[in-house]
């Protein structure tokens, strides 16, 4: 699965894959995955790296299902930002209380991080692809992680 983004005005979603889910023996599901880097996105758009990690710093943590407001299903655990390769990671639980959450999680239907929030700007940039070829692209610019989903 690639990263896929939405944008409305200065709104955004970006969905990266899990990279690991496991079940605890207290009923939490943890999963683990990517909530942003500086991938180039199928509308060639780059998520800002240091504008990401500052919004992420402020982020309280909490998890919905489909950026559902009324859809609380777990908390980060762990944030971690890795500087060399511009990505944070999240490692967080899904609540032994959102049973459907974690069955949707775990037979695929829900695969990835998408994280909600509100960009500051956009901005044009030039991108060098792994083929080596350069595209013009647009760097986004995050303002604020309102939550973090778990999402189809």
């Amino acid at each position: 699965m690639k990263n896929l983004i939405w944008n409305t005005g200065n709104q955004f979603r970006l969905v990266v894959p899990f990279t690991k889910t496991e079940k605890l023996d207290d009923g939490r599901l943890l999963i683990e995955g990517v909530a942003t880097s500086e991938a180039l996105d199928s509308d060639n758009e780059v998520i800002d790296y240091g504008s990401a990690k500052a919004a992420m710093s402020a982020w309280p943590g909490n998890i919905r299902e489909q950026h559902d407001p009324k859809k609380a299903v777990g908390r980060a655990l762990e944030v971690t930002a890795d500087d060399a390769s511009k990505q944070i990671t999240v490692k967080a639980f899904i609540s032994a209380g959102a049973k459907d959450t974690q069955e949707k999680v775990l037979d695929g239907t829900l695969g990835g991080f998408s994280i909600g929030g509100s960009s500051s700007k956009r901005e044009p940039c030039k991108f060098l692809k792994s083929d080596g070829t350069e595209i013009e692209a647009k760097r986004v610019f995050i303002a604020k992680i309102g939550e973090l989903s778990v999402v189809d």
